[in-house]
């Protein structure tokens, strides 16, 4: 299972972080229970502890998961890991505990694809910014991971330095409520950066330029059938979804 991005890709079933409707976001449990349910990419959210732990967790406070208001960057691997989290949406398991992006790597290594969202907030420093990428590579590099691994952000500092200082990275851009500037997609395109829609913003015309153009796309979060169906039709090079069991059997159907 590869990624390179000099290959021709297949379709990519991207479980969002982990099978997180029946199982604790973001946990080690949540991504084994998602590659059983067909997944062939993990999506998942990596910031930094104040010591430089790697961690997966998406918000910026453990406040919906432990009722804890401090920021991940603030907190020692220590404190982290002493805390339980539970989540409420998960349907069959709702406790489990933060994982580090270097146990995830460790456990499930080349059994799957990763797509590695670099999370940082407005009080983050480009400092701060600038090291949590150098050690998501570190981590990517120490576990033979590079052509298994795309690094997405909503964050364009956060891709121009990873374009700049490290050039054989797949990279893929996330972007909301508006599509990037004529000026940011020229840029995107010399970095062969994948792009990563809010669903609602992937109609058919936009679809269609940008797939003339040469971008590969991957929209996020999909979960009706019907819309996943459309997508696979349209020819997308992967989906995000809450469901990645229902995207296989999409797919399954689809051409």
């Amino acid at each position: 299972m590869s990624i390179l991005i000099n290959d021709p890709w297949k379709f990519q079933c991207i479980a969002h972080r982990g099978l997180r409707k029946l199982y604790p976001e973001n946990t080690l449990l949540a991504f084994k229970k998602a590659i059983e349910a067909k997944a062939t990419m993990l999506e998942l959210d990596v910031q930094m502890t104040k010591d430089q732990v790697v961690v997966v967790l998406h918000d910026a406070t453990l406040q919906r998961l432990a009722n804890v208001r401090q920021y991940v960057s603030e907190m020692s691997w220590k404190e982290l890991n002493q805390i339980s989290l539970y989540d409420k949406q998960a349907q069959h398991v709702r406790q489990g505990k933060v994982l580090t992006l270097k146990k995830l790597f460790q456990k499930i290594g080349k059994q799957t694809n990763y797509y590695v969202e670099i999370k940082a907030f407005k009080k983050h420093s480009s400092q701060y910014r600038r090291l949590l990428c150098d050690s998501v590579v570190d981590l990517i590099y120490r576990y033979d991971l590079l052509k298994h691994v795309m690094i997405v952000s909503f964050d364009f500092e956060i891709l121009s330095y990873l374009y700049n200082h490290y050039k054989p990275l797949h990279l893929g851009f996330n972007f909301e409520k508006h599509w990037p500037t004529h000026n940011r997609m020229s840029t995107l395109r010399r970095m062969h950066a994948v792009l990563c829609p809010q669903e609602c913003l992937l109609d058919d015309h936009h679809l269609r330029l940008s797939q003339e153009k040469g971008f590969r796309i991957i929209p996020w979060v999909v979960n009706k059938t019907k819309n996943m169906q459309r997508f696979i039709e349209n020819q997308v090079d992967g989906i995000i979804t809450d469901y990645p069991d229902r995207l296989y059997e999409a797919k399954k159907l689809g051409p």
